[in-house]
C-alpha cells in the first residue's frame, strides 16, 4: 500500500512500528537475550523495508530522472557505496561493542571482557563494568549501552539508503562529511 503516492504516510508508520519493535526491549528491560537480540533485527528490517526499498518517501521525481552522479565542481561523487561502506563498516562494530554492554547492563550476561582498561581505584573486575555500572550509566531510565546500539543501528540504516545520486535525491540525508 505505502507504493501508491497517497498512501505515502503507511512507510512512516511501518518506519516508526520498527523503530519501536527496537527501543521496546530496553524500555520495559528485557530478561530474555533471546527478545533482544530478535527484536532489534526485525526492528531494522521493519525500517528497512518500509522506507529503504525504492520509492523512498521524500525523493521528487524530477531529481530521480537527472543521471548525472555528481555535485557541480566535485571530481568525485560523496555518495557512493565506496565513500559510504567504512561509515557503515564502522557503525556494525560500534552496534556489536554496545549490545554486548547492554548485555551485560541487562543482566544477559555476567561479566564483561575487557584487554584495554583495568579497574582502576573500582572495586570492580575491569574498567569498562565500572563505566557501565556508573553513577551516570544508572541515571539514565534505559540502559545506554543498549541506547547507543540503537543509535548504532540508525548509523547503518541512514548509510545503506540511497544510490549514488543521494547528494541530489535526499539531501537532507547528508552532511558535511558523509552523504
Amino acid at each position: 500500500m505505502g507504493m501508491f503516492r497517497r498512501w505515502r504516510w503507511v512507510q512512516w508508520v511501518a518506519a516508526s512500528l520498527g523503530l519501536w519493535v527496537m527501543l521496546a526491549p530496553l524500555l520495559f528491560w528485557t530478561t530474555s537475550a533471546a527478545a533482544y537480540a530478535i527484536d532489534t533485527l526485525v526492528g531494522m528490517l521493519i525500517v528497512a523495508f518500509a522506507v529503504m526499498i525504492p520509492p523512498t518517501p521524500g525523493v521528487s521525481r524530477r531529481a530521480l530522472a537527472a543521471d548525472d552522479d555528481r555535485p557541480l565542481g566535485w571530481t568525485y561523487s560523496p555518495s557512493t557505496f565506496t565513500q559510504r561502506i567504512p561509515i557503515v563498516a564502522l557503525a556494525f562494530v560500534g552496534l556489536f561493542v554496545s549490545r554486548y554492554l547492554a548485555a551485560y547492563q541487562m543482566g544477559h550476561i555476567d561479566g564483561l571482557w575487557d584487554p584495554f582498561f583495568g579497574p582502576g581505584g573500582a572495586p570492580i573486575r575491569n574498567g569498562s563494568e565500572a563505566v557501565v555500572t556508573s553513577w551516570v550509566s544508572k541515571g539514565f531510565p534505559i540502559a545506554d549501552a543498549g541506547l547507543g546500539a540503537f543509535a548504532y543501528s540508525l548509523d547503518i540504516l541512514a548509510g545503506a539508503v540511497g544510490d549514488r545520486r543521494r547528494w541530489r535525491t535526499m539531501p537532507w540525508w547528508c552532511s558535511s562529511s558523509v552523504c
